[in-house]
């Protein structure tokens, strides 16, 4: 298989790096076992690359998007330019994400998206009740990077309401964020796929 070392301008930043396992039929990615969020976030970001830099190549999965039900599948493209403004608003959640916790746990958010209508502005009540579902039970590395911010569990510093729906709305706007541009099938597909 063959190395892609890339550098792409997206504003006033540039991505550099590299996509592996190029081969002549295309980029091989597999997942043993089921297909999650961060699988999602992984390859939509892989094919969101390769959609702005060769959209000639494309990106075979080898993954069970349900249980027991291992298939191959050609993850979807994009469009060169909107895969570029796809990559932009990744990048703007990435330097975001410097300064401060993003309301985001890859799971839990795919969970969400899966739920979430596709005409839906806010809050979708159902798809919030799917993520916390979701959401992994004593998540250490979650905790910590939340730090009194987990729109899951904390209600403000004195209960208010306010506080609590802005981190509600932090977390679907993240969540939509990333997976409109990782995983945009899924918008609304209800599909339980056991993640």
């Amino acid at each position: 298989p063959a190395v892609l070392p890339f550098e792409l301008k997206l504003g006033s930043h540039v991505l550099s790096g590299s996509l592996d396992r190029i081969y002549p039929q295309g980029a091989a990615r597999i997942v043993l076992g089921e297909m999650r969020g961060r699988h999602h976030c992984m390859q939509g970001l892989d094919a969101l690359l390769l959609s702005a830099l060769h959209p000639e190549i494309p990106l075979v999965e080898f993954a069970e998007l349900k249980k027991g039900e291992p298939l191959q599948r050609v993850r979807p493209t994009h469009e060169k330019e909107a895969a570029i403004r796809q990559l932009s608003v990744l990048m703007d959640l990435f330097i975001e994400g410097q300064t401060r916790p993003l309301a985001f746990h890859p799971d839990v958010g795919f969970s969400y998206f899966k739920q979430a209508s596709v005409d839906e502005a806010g809050i979708n009540e159902k798809a919030w009740e799917q993520a916390a579902e979701a959401m992994p039970k004593h998540d250490l590395w979650w905790a910590t990077a939340m730090r009194g911010n987990d729109p899951f569990l904390d209600q403000g510093d004195q209960g208010e309401q306010g506080d609590s729906f802005d981190k509600r709305m932090a977390f679907h706007e993240t969540s939509m964020s990333v997976f409109r541009a990782c995983a945009p099938e899924f918008l609304g597909s209800g599909e339980d796929t056991d993640d």
